[in-house]
């Protein structure tokens, strides 16, 4: 897979070392906490997102495992999070809790890698990997992409904010 928008991605050099310092257990945690803060305030989740039952997974043993079938990078997963970040501000926190933690990071992170790859695997691959229906993924993402108005790119600017917030 090649990337094709990010030039911080696509400078070797620099892009390894902005890989290897992004901590991939804060984006996790930072997740969690906030998931975790809307439970706690008993926030409805979204009916799109929202799983039936609480996932048996925790969020960084569900990022480990969408980056051991997906090859996904560190950078990817905070594209990821921004993109969760942009719909939480277009539509209102109460759309990020438990129920809907882990289907939000597959579809921003699907999102992240076909926004940044000219080469991408299929969704029913994705999906599997993700552990929703093929059908279900294509629901999460058209519907990801619409919320946040397809407001996909991300500045060099606002990356290296994030890449600060969340390195080693």
């Amino acid at each position: 897979m090649q990337n094709s928008e990010n030039p911080m991605l696509n400078n070797t050099s620099d892009g390894e070392k902005v890989e290897q310092s992004i901590n991939l257990q804060a984006i996790a945690e930072y997740l969690e906490q906030i998931a975790h803060q809307q439970d706690a305030e008993q926030a409805v989740p979204h009916p799109t997102f929202a799983a039936k039952k609480l996932p048996p997974i925790s969020i960084m043993d569900y990022l480990k495992r969408l980056q051991k079938f997906t090859d996904c990078s560190n950078a990817n997963f905070l594209l990821a999070l921004i993109y969760i970040e942009r719909l939480q501000e277009s539509m209102g926190e109460i759309l990020l809790n438990s129920y809907t933690i882990l289907r939000l990071i597959l579809a921003s992170t699907i999102i992240a890698i076909k926004y940044n790859y000219d080469q991408t695997l299929k969704n029913d691959y994705y999906a599997k990997i993700g552990g929703v229906k093929k059908e279900e993924l294509n629901e999460l993402e058209a519907a990801f992409c619409e919320m946040i108005d397809f407001r996909l790119y991300v500045s060099d600017e606002t990356f290296e904010n994030y890449v600060n917030q969340f390195s080693f």
